[in-house]
């Protein structure tokens, strides 16, 4: 599945196909993941989900809200996502470099990461 995708392609990857293993780098807030499946329903996906490819899996890099909200919603089984090329050490990096776009994230997530990156 994952094998031959180059980095420029979008596919559609269904909701269970998503390695969520840095997601423990990200604070839930429920209710901007509400929003977010507000805005599913409303307009569907606009951007892309960000993944690396690791053991052959699709780990999610950015867009956890996203498949939050995705899976909240009945009918909606799949996610656009674009691939970058990242080892576990840059992964880490992209999950906050990739999230300063948006809401910025908050203190205990920069020092989750860092020590992460430390060790």
């Amino acid at each position: 599945m994952v094998r031959s995708w180059p980095e420029d392609e979008l596919r559609a990857l269904p909701l269970e196909a998503f390695d969520e293993r840095y997601r423990r780098y990200r604070l839930s807030v429920p209710e901007a993941e509400r929003a977010m499946a507000s805005s599913l329903r409303r307009y569907g996906q606009m951007s892309p989900v960000v993944v690396c490819v690791q053991e052959e899996r699709a780990v999610l890099v950015d867009g956890f809200k996203r498949l939050t909200a995705a899976r909240s919603l009945r009918g909606l089984g799949t996610l656009l996502a674009r691939r970058v090329e990242l080892d576990e050490r840059s992964a880490k990096a992209a999950v906050y470099a990739l999230n300063c776009v948006g809401r910025q994230p908050q203190e205990l997530e920069e020092a989750w990461i860092v020590q992460a990156l430390v060790r």
